[in-house]
């Protein structure tokens, strides 16, 4: 079971369905009651494996909330200057971001400075079932 921490109110719960239909995206719903839940939050347990990698982490995810440092908006302003398949959802330490593939909604990672991809796994609830340690 996931614990979050240093999670921060969503003040508008609206918000996610209307920044997804905003950016091309239908988020699912458990990807919308986890950010209802959990805005900005830090998982207990943060690691998870992509197609390519071991040991990769989760830092947070993006807050929905524009006055808080790591958020969606701005995270998703850079991410568009790279590539327009993406949108972030969470951070690793490293300021590598884990994304969702609009056209399917699949989970992947996305190196930022090498500008690749690697596959995690096809929907959000499958990715929190991944984390470990």
């Amino acid at each position: 079971m996931i614990t979050w921490r240093y999670v921060k109110p969503l003040n508008n719960t609206d918000i996610v369905a209307q920044y997804g239909a905003e950016h091309g995206i239908t988020f699912d719903g458990a990807f919308i009651e986890c950010i209802k839940q959990n805005n900005g939050g830090r998982p207990s347990v943060s690691t998870f494996d992509t197609d390519k990698a071991k040991e990769r982490t989760i830092k947070s995810l993006l807050s929905f909330d524009e006055k808080d440092a790591e958020n969606i908006f701005k995270s998703n302003e850079m991410l568009a200057k790279e590539t327009s398949i993406l949108i972030a959802f969470a951070l690793d330490n490293f300021g590598n971001y884990i994304c969702f593939l609009k056209e399917s909604g699949a989970v992947v990672f996305y190196d930022f400075e090498s500008g690749t991809i690697e596959r995690i796994t096809d929907d959000f609830s499958t990715f929190l079932g991944k984390l470990y340690k």
